[in-house]
């Protein structure tokens, strides 16, 4: 079963079936391309909106077979732009904070500090989670 990185535009896109796992419902959608390329996908939503008629589309196609089953399975594959990966830069620094205030929270309520100093152990969290996160 080995992922092959394509390019190619997106020709059709049909509803087949939704169903249920321990993330929430899965729609699952047939996907074609006009280079020949076709395959089974698995969205979150319905209507589903990285595969669109007439776009050109980057994707995997995993080839699995089953017995006397053949099945092929199409994921997007998403632009970088640059991005690493993990959470969105603005999205650490607000989780940063968030950890920053709890822990200085926690460390007043154990009594460790007073109340007023509150404000610069937050500070000195946020100022060393933000130095060590990716």
């Amino acid at each position: 079963m080995e992922a092959t990185t394509k390019k190619s535009i997106v020709t059709q896109v049909d509803y087949k079936t939704s169903s249920e796992n321990n993330y929430g419902p899965v729609h699952y959608f047939a996907i074609s391309f006009e280079n020949g390329d076709k395959g089974d996908y698995g969205a979150k939503t319905n209507p589903q909106t990285i595969f669109v008629v007439g776009q050109e589309a980057q994707y995997t196609i995993t080839t699995k077979v089953n017995g006397d089953y053949t099945n092929h399975y199409i994921k997007p594959v998403a632009a970088t732009n640059g991005y690493k990966g993990g959470r969105r830069q603005e999205n650490v620094k607000a989780a940063n904070a968030r950890e920053a205030l709890r822990s200085a929270t926690m460390l007043v309520m154990a009594g460790n500090f007073p109340v007023d100093q509150l404000g610069k152990v937050r500070d000195k969290f946020y100022a060393w989670l933000n130095e060590h996160s990716v």
